[in-house]
Formats: C-alpha cells, structure tokens, sequence
C-alpha cells in the first residue's frame, strides 16, 4: 500500500511538473509576443543595437509558433493515431472471434480436433500480440478454410482478417509520428523560450535608460517585458540568472 502511494505521488508530481513548464513555456511566448509587439511602436526611435535584439526576439517568437503549431498538430495525430489503432484492433478482435466460436463448434462436431485450442482468444490484448495472433489465426485457418466456410463464414474470411492488420500497422505509424511532431514541439518550444528570455534579459537595461525620462513608455516596457504566474505574480526564473534581482519590480526575479 504504502509503495503504491509513493509511486501514485511521484506520477503526480512528475504531472505536476509537466504542466508547469508547460505554463512557463505559454507565459514565455506570450511575453515574447509583446516584446514583439513593442518594438514596433512608431514613437520610439530604437538604437541599432537595441533594433538588432528586437528582431531577434521577433525572429524567436516566430519559430515558437511554429513549433507551437507542430506541437498542437503532433498532439492531434497522435490522438486520431490512437483512436484508430483501438479501432482496428476492435475490430480484428470482432472477426477473430467469429473464427473462435466457430472452431469451437467444429471440435464439438468432431471435424477439426483441438480446435477451441488451436483458435483459443489471445488473453494479453495488447496491439502487438493481438496482430501476431490475428496472423497465426489465418495461417493456421488456411488448410481448413473450407470446414469454416461450410459453417457459415464468409468465402474470404481469411483474406479479410489479413486485410485489416496493414490498418493496425497505419494507424500505430500515424500515432507514433504524431507523439515524435509533439514531442520535437515541446522541445523546439522550450529551447526557444529560453532564447527569447535572454534576448529580453538584454533589453531590460538598455529600455530602462532609453526610456527613464519618458515614464508612460516605460511602464509600458516593464508589462511587455515581464513573465508572471497570472494569479499569485509568481515570476519566472530567467535562464542563467542567480538569485537577487536587480533593476525595476515589473523585470523577472530570479
């Protein structure tokens, strides 16, 4: 008992985890985004220096839709994948039983002995073994299809069983490519979320003294350049940043 809670606690922490990048990485973009969005404020006149970040981040913040948009289309495929992997599988089951019950039958007639055993359902149901069976089903029904055909299954009930273990094989492809987009966008996403915090971290300074004598444009600076928790103003750490921050309230404290 006690070892299933521990492990029931570090799945949940593990989640736990999971979805907090996933907001830090959500807050990451957002603040690039507006960052994004200040630099192209017409009443200010950027140094190049300061025009050269802000082009980074816009740079940034475009390949993180990107891989936004990856990971949302990973996300989906895999999602369809697995749907239709459970189908097909359902479905080769269907038709696997349909031989069983029907082998069955013919050992209680006494026309294929051992059939019941020959045909037994699998009891591990996973993808893998469910198709290895479904193949070892036709196989072994090949050479006495005529006995299944004479009890009532189709004249193709072979071939047709066969036909549906390519769809298994689809959509187990299509799930698993989608898992690969998902995870790449993930990845993609968080390295990107870091570059575009340390291109801000890099225009803090540089805004501040730009904009010290024009405080409106500067409070402004401050909302568009801060990564925050939404509900309790937890902020979030800065890549390579020690602890003690410096500089105006609205900058990420470490």
């Amino acid at each position: 008992m006690a070892t299933t809670r521990r492990a029931g606690s570090r799945e949940q922490q593990t989640e736990r985890k999971e979805n907090n990048m996933k907001r830090i990485t959500k807050w990451k973009m957002e603040c690039a985004e507006r960052v994004h969005l200040f630099g192209e404020k017409p009443e200010i006149t950027f140094t190049p220096a300061e025009t050269a970040i802000f082009a980074n981040v816009t740079t940034t913040w475009t390949a993180m839709k990107n891989w936004g948009a990856n990971q949302v289309g990973g996300n989906l495929g895999f999602r369809a994948g697995a749907k239709e992997r459970r189908a097909a599988r359902d479905k080769i089951l269907g038709s696997m039983r349909e031989i069983s019950d029907m082998a069955k039958g013919l050992e209680v007639a006494g026309t294929l002995p051992a059939g019941g055993e020959q045909f037994r359902m699998p009891r591990v149901r996973t993808f893998a073994n469910v198709a290895a069976t479904a193949q070892a089903f036709a196989d072994a029904a090949e050479s006495v299809k005529a006995l299944f055909i004479a009890g009532g299954l189709a004249t193709t009930f072979v071939e047709d069983l066969e036909a549906l273990l390519p769809t298994l094989d689809a959509a187990s492809g299509e799930r698993q490519t989608g898992l690969f987009d998902q995870t790449a966008g993930t990845a993609g996403l968080e390295a990107l979320g870091d570059e575009a915090l340390r291109l801000i971290q890099r225009l803090r300074p540089m805004m501040r003294t730009h904009l010290k004598n024009q405080p409106a444009l500067l409070e402004a600076w401050n909302l568009a350049s801060r990564v925050a928790h939404p509900r309790d103003g937890e902020e979030v750490e800065e890549p390579g940043s020690g602890s003690g921050g410096s500089g105006s309230g609205a900058a990420v404290t470490s």
